[in-house]
């Protein structure tokens, strides 16, 4: 029906960041008397990483150690990256960059071990931060002006099942050029120029709703589709002006807080050294605990060790084992699940524990998780 229907669509769209390890490497260095010195160069070029995390495990009680994480554009004029430049590694743990900075080469450089010690070491990297996220959105924009005709300025639209007839006030089917189906009606397939709609003039072009103006209603089970075009008829925005009220917008709130990008994810340190059952996020009210990811490195003689969750100190008293027992080698070993995803789960009003079973057991590293 030409010249019938003028509609103006708005459409939302949302891009979220989203992170994962991209870029990875380990080696082991022993003292014999001088700094061991640069280690091997690896070419991270095209990977696009400039956020890293080092972790690294020292043994023999080196009465002296130094690292740096350095990168170079060319593998020869070195620089150390924020965060990573003269860390002390006399003892295991964990050091991450704080800035990005991406480059052609990276290399770990010991510029001290005393005689005697040994440093297994890891160095992971990533594109986005990984002890952060956010998400971003963008207006979006759709092409006009609507017509009759499909074309590359306009939509279809569907009209409701049970409205198969639009109600005209027209005493006789010649005026209209149309179909008449039964006093005052005509089909919708008919063909006609209409001037006015519930006695007003019809109005064109953009505006508010009012007389003349005709409403269109879709179905409940179809979708309004738009046809590209060059032309743009407007775009929107998002009214919450007190956010968490009626008028609140939740967009991609995904049912997994570890998968949301709205939500914060924290950060819990792994430094065990025992055989003992170690607390690693403690009780929060009546929040449960999301475990998104873990990563750390682990030796010790017929050692092994589990996740569990329980109220007390140490998950003492309603102990229920999360995973496995998982075994771990003499040489220092990364042990990861790094999925984005919420790998277990310690439910409200219990806190999260870590099991570590066997001789000399050593676990260096971190979780990343959601307390909610």
């Amino acid at each position: 029906m030409k010249n019938f229907l003028k509609v103006i669509l708005f459409v939302c769209m949302l891009s979220v960041a989203s992170y994962a390890q991209q870029y990875s490497f380990s080696g082991s260095v022993t003292s014999t008397g001088s700094a061991p010195g640069r280690q091997t160069s690896y070419n991270i070029q095209s990977t696009g990483v400039g956020y890293w995390i080092v972790s690294y495990v020292t043994t023999g009680s080196p009465a002296s150690c130094t690292f740096s994480l350095q990168h170079a554009p060319d593998n020869a004029t070195w620089s150390s990256y924020t965060g990573l430049n003269a860390v002390t590694c006399t003892s295991s743990g964990v050091t991450s960059g704080s800035a990005q900075i991406v480059d052609n080469n990276i290399s770990i450089n010991f510029s001290a071990l005393s005689n005697g010690g040994t440093v297994n070491y890891t160095v992971q990297g990533w594109i986005l931060n990984p002890a952060t996220s956010g998400s971003s959105s963008t207006n979006a924009t759709i092409v006009g002006p609507l017509g009759s005709a499909l074309s590359a300025a306009s939509v279809s639209v569907v009209i409701a099942s049970d409205q198969a007839a639009v109600a005209v006030k027209q005493p006789t089917a010649a005026s209209l050029n149309a179909t008449v189906v039964g006093t005052g009606t005509f089909a919708v397939q008919a063909t006609g120029n209409v001037t006015q709609f519930g006695g007003t003039n019809i109005s064109t072009g953009t505006g508010a709703g009012g007389a003349g103006i005709p409403r269109v209603t879709v179905s409940n089970d179809s979708t309004v589709g738009l046809v590209a075009g060059s032309a743009i008829v407007g775009k929107f925005g998002i009214d919450q002006t007190t956010p968490g009220t009626t008028n609140a917008v939740n967009i991609n709130n995904a049912g997994d807080p570890c998968q949301n990008p709205n939500v914060a994810k924290s950060n819990a340190i792994i430094n065990i050294t025992t055989a003992t059952t170690t607390s690693i996020v403690g009780i929060s009210g009546s929040t449960a605990i999301y475990a998104c990811g873990y990563y750390f490195a682990a030796q010790g003689t017929t050692a092994t060790y589990q996740w569990e969750y329980g109220t007390g100190g140490t998950c003492g008293t309603g102990t229920t084992i999360l995973t496995g027992a998982v075994s771990v080698t003499t040489t220092a070993t990364p042990h990861s699940a790094l999925g984005g995803f919420t790998m277990f789960k310690a439910p409200a009003s219990n806190g999260l524990c870590l099991v570590s079973t066997g001789t000399s057991p050593i676990y260096n590293g971190w979780l990343t998780y959601v307390q909610q």
